[in-house]
């Protein structure tokens, strides 16, 4: 499993830099290989050149996406004789303008490198942030093919091998049927459900479910999302956990508030203050009864007293319910994000820890570990003062958090409206969440300093911009289907915040089917999982990164002897192994799409292994625990100076039967595979597929009362309909 890890991040460095080993037959598999066989300068800046005259707008950086994009472009400008040009390599073409702008696009920026490594000593510094990307277009494109739905028989398949695989059937009179899908084109649809009878005829209101729906035979996008979310979940809070305790190469953040603690007791007079209070309110705040000092005591009594009065901020939510530990993790960790005044109680704590040496450690190693695993954030923390100590210099005289709140795409938007002069009360935010990445002005981009959070987002981009994924000429969309991957991006969105709700800011707001008769072979698409390989290759690359991160900081072993947890209690596999074990069924997800719609898959080693392990999971998705938990809850956004709550609501699960059929056929060749050949050749023809798809049932609304999953739930089951759920909260 190990292995497997490694080779397929090789496989991201393979294609954007180096040849890649050919597959059968004489076409390489790599975009450099297959520009250097064509004599052609792969180099990073040629390729970039390349992009931006196909993709003007966006930048290029030799992503995994865009060299399998930027690959099947050139291979169809080839088969028509536009590429190369004539007269040989194509030389750079001046600065591309962006969109709006009014100079030169910027130089391509280099790749991310590692996240530092999290030792027990060394001192971790903030990665930087880059500007926000430029927004993609929607692809060019590509030059249409004339049709070929069924080739004469026994004519011989293409003779350039496939980017993709092609599929065989043998029937039982001796022909064989290949199937070539590099041409086809699969449309999604949904089929509307209706009444009829003696009441009024009209469509039917699908009925929401507490628990996800699981049908046979087909993987529907909802099912890999649930399976991810309660993943995240648990991984989340065995993280919390070792954090906490510690674990690992790992000290813990017990062990670094129980320190500060001891060395700020006997507080100076001119120290008393928020910042000295910071070890003693947040253990009050989880629940331990640590001795304060006499002159702190009101100044923590007063802030617990604030906590506890703003639920919003100190009722624990989400899988921090499981338990009293996660309970108290999280009360602790919430008091003491808000930024705190300058003066000399802040510089107190600040000494502390630079005295301490595997105390700074600890801090400064932990404010990696959440900037990475959630998000950077959004104010300044102790690092800057530490670093000016280091140096010799005043303490900055700004205002700083002991471990700050998270940014977040959706709150960053409404802080923007807001400066705008917008009421963002009467705004809703998914709303306008939605439609800002539809029309590129909010980015799902990973950036140089994103996180985990950032990164799920990114996932979940292609449910509202297929147009921008590689597989966007394969796959088309009729109006119904959209609106139901709009109605999935925004239940995901909501499920992955909660995940993520402690260390989240909560701003105020001013194939083939069976055959029939031996003349008669029916083709159908044959889906067996919803065709989003771009957003399944996304999630696997957010295990992959986890891993690597949470490595970095408890080291192999200790993350070997981490195992993720459950409502239940741990599970017995190591959380090392379930992070492989999900990458390679989300690789596996994504070979698996590729394969079926006729998207190039980009040579990525082991993807052979990881279709294997998705088609074994698929078969056994009906006794899947995971896909049986009821995940409905309620997640906070924002408040308002009045004091109510905006917030997510993801209320249960509707299915929708889905319409798939060919848009444009797959190329059909007949041949005969012996000498025992009974009857005339085949009649092949093409007919639809359907398949049943769950999608969340959302909604987001303004209210006063936070609830956690219990509550909530309690609730739905009491009111049964959205809208006696929605009439409750508000």
């Amino acid at each position: 499993m190990r292995r497997l890890s490694i080779l397929l991040l090789a496989a991201v460095v393979l294609l954007g830099s180096a040849p890649a080993t050919s597959q059968a037959g004489d076409e390489p598999t790599s975009l450099v290989d297959w520009l250097q066989g064509l004599g052609q300068d792969a180099s990073f800046g040629a390729r970039t050149a390349l992009y931006d005259e196909r993709y003007p707008g966006e930048r290029y950086t030799g992503s995994l996406e865009q060299n399998v994009k930027l690959f099947e472009t050139l291979r169809e400008e080839r088969a028509a004789g536009q590429f190369p040009p004539a007269g040989g390599a194509r030389p750079l073409p001046p600065p591309v303008r962006r969109p709006g702008g009014t100079g030169p696009s910027p130089a391509p920026a280099p790749r991310p490198a590692a996240p530092p490594e999290f030792g027990p000593t060394e001192p971790v510094a903030p990665t930087p942030p880059e500007p926000a990307p430029t927004p993609v277009p929607a692809p060019r494109p590509a030059p249409p093919r004339p049709p070929r739905p069924v080739e004469p028989e026994d004519t011989a398949p293409p003779s350039d091998t496939p980017a993709v695989p092609v599929r065989t059937v043998d029937t039982a009179q001796g022909w064989q049927l290949v199937v070539d899908p590099r041409d086809q084109v699969v449309s999604l649809d949904v089929m509307h459900r209706t009444t009829r009878g003696a009441e009024a005829e009209g469509e039917r209101e699908a009925r929401v479910t507490a628990t996800l729906p699981t049908v046979g035979g087909f993987v529907s996008a909802a099912m890999l999302v649930q399976k991810a979310k309660v993943f995240d979940d648990g991984l989340y809070a065995a993280v919390e956990l070792a954090a906490q305790e510690g674990a690992g190469r790992f000290r813990g953040k017990r062990a670094l508030l129980d320190a500060l603690r001891t060395k700020l007791f006997d507080v100076a007079p001119d120290a008393v203050g928020p910042g000295t209070a910071v070890p003693f309110v947040a253990a009050r705040a989880g629940g331990a009864n640590v001795p304060v000092p006499p002159a702190l005591l009101p100044i923590v009594n007063g802030q617990l007293q604030a906590f506890d009065a703003t639920p919003v901020l100190s009722k624990p939510i989400g899988f921090y319910t499981w338990s009293d530990a996660l309970r108290a993790i999280f009360r602790q960790d919430r008091i003491v994000q808000p930024p705190l005044p300058p003066g000399p109680h802040l510089d107190a704590l600040v000494r502390a820890l630079h005295d301490d040496p595997a105390s700074r450690a600890t801090y400064e190693g932990y404010l990696a570990l959440v900037e990475r695993l959630t998000n950077p954030f959004v104010a300044a923390d102790l690092r800057p003062a530490l670093a000016a100590l280091d140096r010799g210099e005043p303490l900055p005289t700004d205002r700083a958090a002991f471990v700050p709140a998270c940014r977040s795409g959706e709150t960053e938007m409404l802080k923007r409206l807001a400066a705008a002069g917008v009421d963002t009360t009467n705004v809703v935010a998914m709303d306008a969440f939605v439609a800002g990445v539809r029309d590129g002005s909010v980015s799902l981009a990973v950036r140089q300093d994103s996180g985990w959070y950032d990164r799920q987002q990114s996932a979940l981009e292609p449910f509202l911009r297929p147009e921008t994924t590689a597989e966007a000429r394969h796959v088309t969309w009729g109006e119904a289907y959209r609106q139901r991957m709009e109605q999935l991006f925004r239940g995901a969105l909501a499920l992955a915040r909660e995940t993520h709700i402690k260390h989240l800011e909560v701003p105020a707001e001013s194939a083939m089917s069976g055959f029939g008769p031996a003349a008669q072979v029916t083709v159908t698409p044959a889906l067996t999982v919803e065709p989003h390989p771009t957003a399944w290759l996304r999630r696997a690359d957010t295990y992959r990164y986890v891993r690597g991160l949470l490595e970095r900081v408890f080291g192999r072993e200790g993350l070997e002897a981490m195992r993720r947890l459950t409502p239940e209690g741990p599970v017995t596999v190591s959380l090392g192994e379930e992070l492989v074990a999900f990458e390679r069924l989300f690789t596996g997800a994504y070979a698996r799409a590729c394969a079926e719609t006729g998207t190039p898959a980009g040579g990525l080693p082991g993807l052979d292994v990881a279709d294997t392990a998705f088609t074994s999971w698929a078969q056994q998705t009906g006794t899947d625990p995971d896909l049986a938990r009821d995940v409905r809850m309620m997640v906070p956004v924002s408040t308002d100076p009045s004091g109510r709550v905006r917030v997510w609501c993801f209320l249960g699960w509707a299915t929708d039967d889905l319409a798939i059929h060919f848009a444009t056929p797959p190329v059909v060749t007949r041949r005969r595979t012996g000498t025992d050949v009974t009857g005339a050749a085949p009649e092949v023809s093409f007919a639809p597929q359907t398949a049943v798809a769950a999608y969340p049932v959302f909604a987001e609304l303004w209210t006063t009362k936070v609830l956690d999953r219990v509550e909530f739930r309690r609730l739905c089951d009491e009111k049964q309909t959205k809208a006696a759920i929605l009439e409750a909260l508000r």
